[in-house]
């Protein structure tokens, strides 16, 4: 019995709605051959749009290839990096490298001026030391402990990274020097001092000074010379020094009978100077 609502066969017998639907069917083939392209379509800028976006990649990673900074780069492994560490400026061959230590670092020093005794008085009030990046230590000289002695003791007691002593270098007047020694190694823990000292002679690390001229070895019981220091004299280095004077030639020599001839050293630099009058500055280099 057929369904309320249908019509099939009324009169003439038809499958009526299966004819709509094959009727249907047709009419929608256009429109299902466009929904496929159209799909295949959607598929193709789908692809075209990954596509684009690995050519971009492509370009950007080719571009930082382009850069020597980035094309030229280097890497390093150091076996130990709490003992050395290595870098380069790029195209460095691939290659192991043994490296072999034949000088340790040495620790900072620094020297004084010459005092004539340890007792010698460097003032009261602040000085100051720092090692590198190391925080500053400040040690203070009150009345009666003020001696160059008293700032040795000072400073060996704080918790400055620094061995304080007193040496005798060997010059006959103003041999004793207050000597700072870094407790660390290497050009990063330099010593640097900050003096607040007053009323006396605070001991001075920066300027470069002479000492009181002396003849240390003369090879002749017969002589007369002395050497001084000139009014104009000033030392622009930063290292001690001894020089070495000789009289060039042989039998006794005057100033003033013609001219002498006195070879000097430093033991890294030579030179000679001709003398023909007494004190006649001459300046070394």
């Amino acid at each position: 019995m057929l369904g309320i609502g249908t019509f099939d066969g009324i009169s003439s017998g038809l499958d009526t709605t299966r004819l709509v639907d094959a009727i249907i069917t047709a009419e929608r083939a256009n429109a299902r051959l466009m929904e496929f392209r159209q799909e295949q379509k959607t598929n193709e800028l789908t692809s075209f749009s990954s596509l684009e976006a690995l050519l971009v990649a492509f370009k950007s990673e080719t571009s930082r290839m382009a850069r020597s900074a980035t094309f030229n780069v280097s890497s390093f492994d150091v076996s130990d990096s709490t003992i050395l560490d290595a870098s380069g400026p790029g195209l460095v061959a691939t290659q192991s490298y043994e490296i072999e230590v034949r000088k340790l670092a040495q620790s900072h020093q620094i020297a004084s001026q010459g005092f004539s005794a340890p007792t010698d008085s460097v003032g009261t009030g602040s000085f100051t030391i720092q090692l590198g990046e190391q925080s500053a230590v400040t040690v203070t000289l009150s009345a009666g402990q003020s001696s160059l002695s008293d700032l040795k003791d000072a400073i060996n007691a704080s918790e400055a990274d620094v061995t304080a002593s007193i040496i005798n270098d060997g010059s006959s007047a103003n041999g004793y020097r207050l000597v700072l020694t870094g407790n660390s190694t290497g050009i990063k823990n330099r010593i640097v001092v900050t003096s607040g000292l007053t009323g006396g002679s605070a001991p001075d690390f920066l300027s470069s000074s002479f000492d009181t001229p002396e003849v240390i070895i003369t090879n002749s019981a017969t002589t007369t010379s002395t050497i001084s220091l000139g009014a104009t004299a000033s030392y622009t280095g930063s290292e001690n020094k001894t020089y070495t004077f000789t009289v060039a030639g042989s039998g006794a020599q005057t100033l003033g009978a013609g001219e002498i001839t006195v070879n000097w050293s430093d033991g890294v630099n030579s030179g000679t100077l001709l003398v023909n009058q007494a004190d006649t500055e001459f300046a070394l280099a």
